[in-house]
């Protein structure tokens, strides 16, 4: 039957980076629909009705071509993506939904080249939100970032907004390509293949048989989703053609669907029911440990006030990578349910693990800076043996040094062979041994001063990364 043009009915354009949707507690989502009888019109008027009845405020819907009618992307209430999968199969007409969770963007053609400065992000609260959406109404984003904000923080709100349109010559032939795994495609495989995958879309980039491409990784019916433009039309099935030969080796399979019209709906607005999920919530904070807002705990009564203090003047102030956010997290997780075996676990298992890197690479690191001669005299200087004990039978076995001894190791080479780390810390670990003692021996009670005990843990996992950084640069170091 002759298809009806999707008209699009779009506020002015405006786009959140996905960093503030997710600090909104929100996921993607992306959900295919096949239909029994393709009654746009009445279909559209019913995923319109269904969106605004959920209070939804960040979608896009496509007509597409291929095995389904329509891909809805859409960014949902974390938690809620069955619930509205659900709500979907009940729609008249509708007889299939597969849904994508995405867990993480790999590439993406507007955000890959806009780095979020963190500092504004942080910085970002519900009431800026609200009054960036309510002015977009009315002018263009950027004017109003500098508004609100001011120039000192423009650079970083404005990468927090998709910036405008980017303009291309002639209309552009949208297409998404989803894959599958098979029973005998390995989860090992992943890395591999993604850079596979990656290294060939860049090459169809590159010679400009495609443009503006996001990669998707997440679960459900699908592993990846690859979205793409094109002026010409078989471009799309030379991509698909080609990424199936590296996928073939894997037992991949994809699903290719061309979008069906040049215009689509899309709106991008956290609505009032976002609001009110996140009310008295800071956002920054919830983004490290959403359960402090989550959690039925009588103990949060007292201690949300104190947690959200420690967060802000720690780790939102520090550098700190995802793994060592992960682990606060798991930290403070034994604070809020008041579990001291909980708080003390995490810490202990990235102790142990330090002081099997520091163990494994110590010969190699005296030897490469002081040299093979040194190891003996310096472990035994170290450790604060005598020195005429250096010349003495007198022998302290390596392996069995404790933390504290063995970082004051690696404090000496750095000092002796004047290496210079631009990181004092690395030459006076303060009470970092005496936390690891605690921690082991279960020397005192933990979680009365929590604050302290893990003020001197981040210190620790900082520090022992940069430690690591030095150590490795000169191990690998070409003689």
């Amino acid at each position: 039957m002759a298809r009806e043009a999707i008209q699009p009915e779009t506020t002015k354009h405006l786009r959140w980076n996905p960093a503030v949707h997710e600090r909104f507690q929100q996921a993607l989502v992306f959900y295919l629909l096949k239909v029994r009888v393709f009654k746009k019109t009445r279909l559209i008027e019913s995923l319109r009705g269904l969106v605004d009845k959920e209070n939804i405020g960040a979608f896009r819907i496509y007509e597409v071509y291929g095995a389904y009618d329509l891909v809805i992307r859409i960014w949902i209430p974390k938690g809620d993506e069955g619930k509205f999968g659900n709500a979907l199969e009940a729609l008249d007409n509708v007889i299939a939904v597969r849904p994508f969770t995405v867990w993480r963007w790999l590439d993406h053609w507007v955000w890959t080249d806009q780095p979020i400065n963190t500092r504004a992000l942080d910085k970002l609260t519900p009431e800026t939100v609200r009054l960036i959406q309510e002015e977009c109404v009315r002018t263009e984003p950027f004017a109003k970032g500098m508004v609100l904000l001011g120039n000192a923080e423009r650079d970083g709100l404005v990468r927090l907004i998709e910036p405008g349109h980017v303009h291309v010559d002639g209309p552009l032939i949208k297409f998404f390509v989803f894959v599958t795994r098979s029973d005998a495609m390995d989860r090992s495989v992943d890395k591999n293949l993604l850079e596979k995958l990656a290294s060939r879309l860049n090459e169809f980039k590159q010679n400009g048989r495609l443009q503006r491409t996001s990669i998707y990784a997440g679960w459900g019916p699908y592993w990846l989703m690859i979205k793409g433009e094109t002026r010409d039309f078989y471009r799309i099935g030379d991509f698909v053609v080609a990424i199936n030969e590296d996928l073939a080796l894997y037992g991949g399979i994809t699903s290719t669907h061309v979008v069906a019209e040049k215009d689509s709906i899309m709106e991008d607005l956290i609505t009032e029911r976002d609001f009110d999920r996140v009310r008295a919530r800071d956002l920054a904070v919830a983004a490290i440990v959403p359960e402090l807002y989550t959690t039925d705990a009588v103990s949060l009564d007292q201690l949300r006030a104190p947690i959200e203090v420690w967060v802000r003047n720690n780790v939102l102030v520090n550098e700190i990578d995802d793994e060592q956010v992960e682990v606060i997290r798991g930290c403070l997780l034994g604070v809020i349910n008041q579990e001291e075996e909980t708080f003390a676990a995490r810490m202990l298992s990235e102790f142990r693990r330090a002081e099997k890197y520091l163990r494994a690479n110590q010969g190699q690191f005296i030897t490469r800076v002081l040299g093979p001669e040194a190891y003996h005299r310096v472990v035994q200087e170290a450790i604060g043996v005598r020195r005429e004990a250096a010349t003495s039978t007198q022998k302290i076995d390596a392996k069995m040094l404790a933390l504290g001894d063995r970082l004051e190791v690696y404090a000496h080479v750095i000092r002796e062979g004047n290496l210079t780390p631009g990181d004092d810390r690395l030459l006076n670990w303060g009470e970092i041994p005496r936390l690891r003692n605690i921690v082991v021996h279960s020397a005192e009670d933990l979680l009365p001063n929590w604050n302290q005990h893990l003020t001197t843990f981040l210190t620790f996992l900082t520090t022992f990364a940069s430690l690591q950084k030095l150590v490795n640069d000169r191990i690998n170091q070409k003689s």
